[in-house]
């Protein structure tokens, strides 16, 4: 008898236990502070890896489409993403954020985060008749017609094959990121000499916004935008996450294009 209560008992302590984890581990409220951030595949991201990896902040970073090639904030399988519940906040593009926040309520824009990231790669022909863009990057035609004038034809394309109808003459110049760009040969253009261009915004779940997590994560953020206005100390993160090998002269471009990293400050929620 006294091994059969036992073995009831142990039991019974199992299932408790197994109901307790359950809790725990399931999905539902988030009980960790551990922050996931969605960003493009490109030189936005280098700040939110930094904060990460040196500056303390819980979280991980997950590329906009993590499984997929095309990594590309205005690709409808990235958009989907962000319909999730996977993310607590996204580094997109304005277009992609105006178009977000028509469709999902559950998001604000936090502020713009990047400026003049964009820049004008031209090809070998010397001509600009062709421009290649991002798809659905809309601001990206103004940039190229601005400077070109609005007689060449901007042809839009997924950001990832821009460097191959560049390099194969398809196209006579590309509007794409100044990381993408420093890697290919050709002239680089700044297209926001005359004026500052918003190239990134941080949206985030407005629920999100009430965590501790959240203040803390804006104090480090701006924090790090302040070191990283050292260009050594820039130059070192671009090389570390770059992923190609630099040529020790990438953030003195950073610095002639006017490429920013911008303060950001909390929301007032309504």
């Amino acid at each position: 008898m006294k091994s059969g209560r036992k073995i009831a008992w142990t039991a019974e302590t199992a299932f408790i236990f197994i109901l307790v984890l359950a809790f725990l581990v399931l999905p539902g409220e988030k009980r960790s502070s551990s922050i996931t951030i969605g960003v493009p595949d490109d030189s936005a991201s280098y700040i939110f890896r930094y904060l990460i990896d040196e500056r303390g902040v819980n979280g991980q970073v997950k590329d906009m489409l993590a499984v997929y090639p095309i990594k590309d904030c205005c690709t409808s399988t990235s958009e989907w993403a962000l319909s999730t519940d996977n993310l607590d906040m996204s580094v997109i593009c304005p277009d992609a954020a105006e178009r977000l926040l028509a469709k999902d309520h559950r998001y604000i824009i936090i502020g713009s985060c990047r400026i003049n990231s964009d820049v004008l790669v031209q090809g070998s022909s010397g001509q600009n008749r062709i421009i290649g863009i991002t798809q659905n990057r809309n601001y990206q035609a103004d940039l190229a017609w601005n400077y070109c004038g609005t007689n060449i034809e901007v042809y839009p394309m997924l950001g990832s094959a821009l460097p191959y109808a560049l390099n194969t003459g398809k196209i006579d110049g590309a509007v794409m990121d100044i990381a993408g760009a420093l890697r290919l040969g050709g002239q680089k253009v700044n297209l926001s000499a005359k004026q500052d261009t918003v190239t990134y915004v941080l949206v985030a779940q407005k629920h999100f916004l009430k965590q501790d997590a959240f203040k803390e994560f804006i104090g480090k953020y701006n924090q790090a935008v302040q070191e990283l206005q050292d260009q050594q100390n820039l130059q070192r993160v671009i090389e570390k996450y770059a992923g190609y090998p630099c040529s020790g002269k990438e953030a003195s471009e950073w610095k002639r294009m006017n490429v920013q990293y911008l303060l950001l400050t909390t929301p007032v929620i309504s």
